[in-house]
């Protein structure tokens, strides 16, 4: 199972890769009340209407297993090239039988122990039936429906590289690499339609997956996905520190207390993200607040209602300032 599209460089691994995707496709359909949900009706609808349904039969089979733990499922295809794997981690998690994981590593362990852990006593049974419902949508669907997309891919992978190779984003190459981050792997998916990930690869390397650009008006935002989700991984040891929080101590659901934590992490993000680009030559402020506002989906027209929106504590910026190269 699964196909993968590759650019490389000496510093740059870019793909779209088929498992990956069809994670995040089943996660499209799968509504959870969180900000990491990939899930998105207007892709539900898309797929819906190709399959020529009235109703989504996936989401509809899907709907019983609705909840937030499943965000954590969306990197599993980047370390494991095959879906079976994948699917055989799961059923680990919901039986504890030791033959679905015998032929990986050990070195995963703590990855499986991580994945239990997020998910609760009664929804682990539960896994049995989303692998299922996988496994028949791979098999009746998306395996052919992805590949009749592939032909596609490569034109809007180069218009992703085009701004890869731009003096804005220099500036975040001289960031990454003041941080002894030499090595980017960006996935782009034609089944992310918004928000992103990262992905911890090594100590030297940063990863994001973000959205395949359907054309060159999109490439901007997906370049923003990208680089937001791999500037996480320098501003959120920032926060920690400053802050003395962690990531186990936020909430991704908004109506929890510890989601202003989330929101420290994430406001750190916008702040290098906005701080950078500003000072890129060859654009204006207007023209990084105008990118700023299609990305984050608000009206921003000056530099201070960006700081109200997105607000950080003094010593977080004041500790970002120290990293961030002339």
């Amino acid at each position: 199972m699964g196909n993968s599209i590759k650019y490389q460089t000496s510093n740059l691994n870019l793909s779209v890769n088929q498992n990956l995707d069809f994670i995040l496709h089943i996660l499209a359909h799968l509504e959870t009340n969180n900000v990491a949900s990939n899930y998105d009706e207007g892709y539900v609808e898309e797929i819906t209407q190709i399959k020529q349904e009235t109703i989504s039969s996936l989401k509809s089979k899907l709907e019983p297993l609705a909840c937030g733990s499943y965000a954590y499922i969306s990197f599993l295809p980047i370390f494991f090239p095959e879906l079976d794997q994948v699917f055989n981690i799961l059923s680990f998690i919901a039986t504890k039988d030791r033959n679905y994981i015998d032929s990986l590593p050990n070195s995963i362990l703590p990855l499986i122990n991580y994945l239990d852990s997020n998910f609760e006593e009664k929804r682990k049974e539960e896994l049995l039936t989303f692998v299922k419902v996988c496994r028949d949508e791979y098999l009746t669907f998306f395996a052919d429906y992805w590949l009749s997309k592939k032909d596609s891919f490569e034109e809007r992978m180069k218009l992703f590289l085009d701004v890869w190779d731009s003096e804005m984003n220099q500036l975040f190459i001289n960031l990454f690499k003041s941080n002894n981050k030499h090595q980017y792997h960006i996935y782009l998916s034609d089944c992310m339609l918004k928000n992103g990930r990262g992905v911890s690869m090594d100590l030297q390397s940063i990863g994001s997956v973000s959205k395949l650009p359907e054309n060159r008006e999109e490439v901007m935002y997906s370049w923003m996905i990208a680089i937001h989700e791999s500037i996480h991984q320098i501003t959120d040891n920032i926060v920690m520190s400053v802050l003395n929080v962690n990531h186990e101590q936020r909430s991704l659901n908004q109506n929890d207390a510890n989601f202003d934590i989330h929101m420290a992490f994430e406001n750190a993000v916008f702040y290098t993200h906005f701080k950078l680009m500003s000072m890129n030559r060859s654009s204006s402020t207007t023209e990084v607040l105008k990118l700023f506002s299609d990305f984050s989906n608000q009206n921003i027209e000056s530099v201070s209602q960006f700081h109200e929106l997105f607000p950080n504590e003094d010593s977080v910026m004041e500790a970002i300032d120290i990293i961030i190269p002339d």
